[in-house]
């Protein structure tokens, strides 16, 4: 039978999702839709509930306190939007990547390439 991605819409479908992915070894981060098939939970998808803010902060203009405004500025912009989540990629070679364990961020473990693509034509 045909893959579908059905909206989560309630606790019990979100609860369904979690264990999935859960006896699969996997992380959940914001799902918004299942992935079923033959009436299966095989997967999630998360759908812009899951923001990705990228930052860029001049390493010798800038120090611990920009970067804490920053981002203090940042979050009220996200929790204004509805935002209930977010990521932050950023470099192990980055000044600023010892601050985020610091500052309340969770490392998701592992590396990791991201990938962009336009969907404009």
């Amino acid at each position: 039978m045909s893959l579908t991605l059905h909206r989560i819409t309630s606790p019990d479908q979100k609860q369904a999702v979690t264990e999935a992915a859960h006896a699969d070894n996997h992380a959940v981060l914001a799902p918004t839709h299942a992935v079923m098939r033959d009436g299966a939970v095989i997967g999630y998808v998360s759908i812009l509930a899951l923001p990705v803010v990228h930052v860029w902060m001049d390493s010798q203009k800038a120090g611990v306190r920009d970067s804490l405004a920053m981002l203090s500025q940042a979050e009220a912009i996200l929790r204004d939007r509805g935002a209930g989540y977010y990521v932050m990629p950023c470099q192990e070679t980055s000044p600023f990547f010892p601050l985020l364990p610091k500052a309340g961020f969770t490392d998701l473990g592992g590396n990791a390439h991201l990938f962009h693509r336009s969907l404009e034509a």
